[in-house]
């Protein structure tokens, strides 16, 4: 993050400098209001009045570089979280491995499906890397793979002529690492599993290397025997650049379940790269969309709030100078305060009631006369439209901008040369906001336009959504409630209503939050 912020950090020093003048006018204002109030009590009516005027700018100045404070700040963040996204949109297209690591849906596209030999770090040819360079790149790719597939061990071979070569093993209950120096090569023999995944260029996934009869697994054996290892799952994924060229393959070993104990790969794993790829577009939807907690912008939280504290020191003015009543100025002070706290509860309600709807009504007749004799509403119209946003936090250009991340997964998977088992992935990972009743999004597909294998995803994407706890404009959902909205969603026609109550008899989710949610949710299926 270090370059990102060198990159902006002249908007950094903006931003401190104007935060510091605006707090040097905060507590300046502190001093003013009280000459104001000992000169009103005095009855010196000039003295008065000059330095109400004297407040009154003050104020405004305040604001002001309050306001030049949010803009430099927002510049900041923006500038850092643009740099960002398009380090990790060029890292996804030129497959960078060692850059996007933190990134696992983009990481298991590039490193697992199309490593592309000539566009490997930045531009660089691999015979441009050093012999370090290669080792740590390799290394970082099968690392994230065994991650990413949940796996015990896994070994990468590259193709070298008519042959397989040992470049680089890692076994995490052996704790054991191998760089494949004095490994005999593999030849592209059909007998052997990883030159026939190569030679077809299809995924091969076995159940137990010791009940397979269809390929030579006596490797694996003496593996086992010289280690003192149980070889039992395995899946074997072809490695090729986006032109085709065939590169080398990767050979993972050993599923593991939520208990650490082995179990076989997922045989569908075209679904499950179609539910790991799902989201990739969102890493080009602005961070200030795709995490906006509540209604209002902070820049215009920091103006309505700014706005009322004007309302009711005019008013409190009006009354020491005698052009209004004070018998009421307690009364109004309050009905200020409750303002503030209602709104503040609407601007991050996940829903707006009808009540709140006329209340926000009320708050919007209501109005004032600013400094300059105008007669203004409490509310601005743009407030007004966001604090009345039913559902959600996102108005309806903000959900246009994050409804286009479907369109983007679409567009970046597109570009990726998936193997012949995994060819579906990009349809499958871009339709999941489609729904049966046609009301979905971006292609309004319906009915049995939608695959069963988009349904599937669909319904756990919503789940998932609703129970996560890392969401900073809501909260987290119980698994009750989740599974109570997941057969609302039956009742309007959105969702599949055999796999969602398939999905609800399951309790997958139980192994995904472990042994703790069975005691924390108490489900009613």
């Amino acid at each position: 993050m270090k370059k990102y912020h060198k990159q902006n950090r002249n908007y950094f020093i903006c931003a401190l400098i104007c935060v510091f003048i605006s707090s040097v006018f905060a507590v300046t204002l502190q001093f003013l209001k009280g000459d104001v109030l000992d000169y009103a009590i005095a009855g010196e009516t000039a003295q008065t009045g000059r330095y109400a005027g004297l407040l009154i700018a003050f104020i405004l100045c305040e604001i002001f570089f309050y306001f030049c404070y949010k803009q430099f700040s927002a510049r900041f963040v923006v500038g850092c979280t643009k740099s960002l996204r398009r380090d990790i949109f060029d890292s996804i297209i030129r497959r960078d491995f060692v850059k996007y690591k933190e990134h696992q849906q983009g990481e298991y596209i590039s490193k697992l499906t199309n490593v592309d030999s000539d566009k490997i770090c930045y531009g660089r040819k691999q015979s441009d890397l050093s012999v370090r360079e290669q080792e740590r790149l390799l290394e970082e790719i099968l690392s994230c793979v065994i991650e990413l597939a949940r796996c015990d061990a896994g070994t990468l071979y590259l193709l070298d002529g008519d042959v397989l070569r040992f470049r680089i093993s890692r076994n995490n209950t052996l704790k054991n690492y191998s760089n494949g120096e004095g490994m005999p090569p593999v030849l592209l023999d059909r007998a052997n599993v990883c030159a026939l995944a190569l030679l077809e260029d299809r995924t091969i996934c076995v159940e137990d290397v010791y009940h397979s009869p269809d390929y030579d697994f006596s490797g694996p054996r003496r593996y086992d025997a010289r280690n003192g290892y149980r070889t039992r799952s395995m899946l074997v994924v072809p490695m090729r650049s986006r032109g085709g060229e065939k590169l080398g393959v990767l050979q993972l070993i050993n599923a593991m379940d939520g208990d650490g104990q082995v179990r076989p790969f997922a045989p569908d794993m075209e679904l499950l790269m179609g539910i790991w790829l799902h989201d990739i577009g969102k890493v080009t939807t602005p961070l200030e969309v795709m995490d906006k907690a509540r209604r209002l912008s902070p820049l215009q939280e920091a103006q309505l709030k700014s706005r009322l504290t004007e309302i009711w020191l005019t008013r409190r003015i009006d009354c020491l100078e005698g052009r209004s009543d004070s018998g009421g100025l307690e009364a109004f002070h309050q009905d200020i305060r409750e303002v503030e706290e209602q709104i503040d509860s609407i601007n991050g309600a996940e829903f707006v009631t009808d009540d709140q709807l006329a209340w926000l009504d009320g708050v919007k007749q209501r109005t004032y006369t600013d400094q300059d004799g105008r007669e203004r509403s409490w509310l601005t119209d743009e407030e007004y439209e966001m604090l009345s946003i039913r559902k959600g936090t996102l108005s309806r250009q903000e959900l246009e901008k994050m409804h286009r991340h479907v369109v983007m997964t679409d567009k970046m998977l597109s570009r990726i040369r998936f193997s012949q088992e995994l060819t579906h992935v990009p349809e499958w990972a871009a339709a999941h906001h489609e729904k049966l009743n046609g009301k979905g999004y971006p292609r309004g597909m319906k009915g049995d336009e939608i695959p069963f294998e988009v349904r599937i995803i669909t319904i756990l994407d919503i789940f998932a959504a609703l129970v996560a706890s890392d969401r900073p404009y809501k909260k987290a959902k119980t698994v009750e409630q989740a599974i109570r909205i997941l057969r609302f969603g039956v009742k309007d026609g959105e969702l599949d209503p055999e796999l969602t109550e398939q999905f609800i008899e399951s309790r997958c989710w139980e192994g995904v939050y472990g042994r703790a949610a069975e005691k924390e949710f108490e489900v009613n299926v």
